[in-house]
């Protein structure tokens, strides 16, 4: 269960992508009767070396746009630190470590001991309630650093924001069957069926669908038909982004963050 999270538990985050770390735009099928709460579950606020956007500038968007919560990562971990500490009065911030320093550890984390010993260096910062969003691809999740880390992640009760094929979700979930896994994305065109047996045979596995084609564009209660029943009307849905550090253009989903 979701415990440790602003919500109440569900099976999904649901995200809609944006063009901007800072842009929120409703689905266009849905119109809000008044503006609603937001909570972003996949916010990257990186710094290479420095931010495209100011804190003080993303801080006062997020109130704009009733942004209340956000899963914070960024790459290095500077970002969100500068988040935790701003402690801004109205936004509930759940930082979870990202194992990468600059863009190319997104190719090498998982086989560089260097990157578990940042994650173990980072959780002595006593805040993290995760780990990720990190990539993964098939068989490469069989490292034996990739192990570690969910073990790591076990022993401190901290979530996977994992960005992975089926395949790394079930590897994931072989190294320890006690992991929780957030699904970044949601395997991105992966079949539904294939999505709701992955669903129903790990119960700690969520999907979040920023950037996921097929599902994104329906109403509640489609989803729930379109996933098997998996999500039933009523629930308790949290809106999500997959965000850059600045504005990319059109096309920018299709690039690793």
């Amino acid at each position: 269960m979701l415990r440790t999270f602003p919500w109440r538990p569900t099976r999904f985050a649901l995200g809609y992508a944006l063009l901007a770390a800072v842009a929120w735009t409703a689905a266009p099928r849905v119109q809000a009767a008044e503006p609603i709460e937001i909570f972003d579950a996949h916010l990257h606020y990186d710094w290479e070396p420095k931010p495209y956007y100011q804190l003080d500038e993303v801080l006062a968007l997020f109130k704009k746009h009733r942004v209340t919560g956000i899963l914070a990562t960024s790459r290095p971990n500077t970002g969100t630190h500068a988040l935790v500490d701003a402690k801004a009065e109205g936004l509930q911030v759940v930082p979870f470590i990202r194992p990468y320093r600059v863009r190319a550890d997104i190719q090498s984390w998982f086989g560089d001991p260097v990157i578990f010993d940042l994650v173990k260096d980072e959780f002595k910062r006593g805040y993290y309630r995760g780990i990720g969003e990190f990539h993964l691809s098939g068989k490469s999740a069989e490292n034996e650093w990739v192990r570690k880390a969910v073990d790591f992640a076990v022993a401190n009760e901290l979530y996977l924001h994992a960005h992975a094929d089926d395949e790394a979700v079930e590897i994931l979930m072989r190294h320890n069957p006690k992991a929780r896994i957030i699904w970044a994305h949601t395997g991105f065109g992966l079949s539904t069926d294939r999505i709701t047996a992955m669903l129903s045979k790990y119960p700690d596995l969520w999907g979040e669908l920023s950037y996921r084609s097929g599902i994104t564009d329906h109403t509640v209660t489609e989803v729930a038909q379109i996933l098997k029943g998996e999500l039933k009307e009523g629930e308790e849905l949290v809106t999500g982004s997959m965000t850059a550090s600045k504005p990319s253009g059109p096309g920018m989903g299709a690039q690793r963050r």
